[in-house]
């Protein structure tokens, strides 16, 4: 755990819908559109190279799991995944996250959706009862499917 990291604090688990032993999805507090979640490991990991093939294998899992779900709650029918590795590709959370942007045709102004992604600055933020209401859909949309769990809690 990193103490001056977003992802490492305990605020996180407002914002994270479904977790597994070693990694959590959260909402993202400035969506680029709905739907848009960061997958995370739970041990502080600023790069991809600093998962254990097994801590990569279950990242990756839980995004086949997770995914599909996603898609089917916000009514799209294709993801992007999109993960900074290193100040240099723009990362600017120092904690490894794998983004998760559901896709339907048309739903971004222009084909350069990766400049939109890397200048979270620049997008809203969501209020604290928007992310609610957003972590709580998702909560109840993974609740009834069949193996993945939401963490407990409100």
């Amino acid at each position: 755990m990193q103490r001056d990291c977003p992802f490492c604090s305990p605020a996180i688990a407002a914002a994270t819908i479904v977790e597994t032993a070693g990694c959590r999805v959260i909402y993202n507090r400035a969506p680029l559109v709905p739907g848009h979640c960061l997958v995370i490991p739970k041990r502080h990991a600023a790069r991809l190279q600093e998962l254990s093939a097994d801590e990569s294998a279950e990242l990756l899992a839980l995004v086949r799991r997770f995914a599909p779900l996603l898609l089917a709650a916000y009514g799209c029918d294709g993801y992007d995944l999109s993960l900074q590795d290193g100040a240099s590709a723009g990362q600017t959370v120092p904690h490894l996250h794998l983004h998760i942007v559901p896709r339907r045709a048309g739903d971004l102004p222009h084909d350069d959706w990766h400049a939109q992604l890397l200048d979270s600055a620049s997008r809203p933020r969501l209020s604290a009862k928007e992310l609610r209401r957003q972590v709580t859909r998702l909560r109840a949309h993974c609740a009834a499917a069949a193996g993945i769990t939401p963490p407990p809690g409100p």
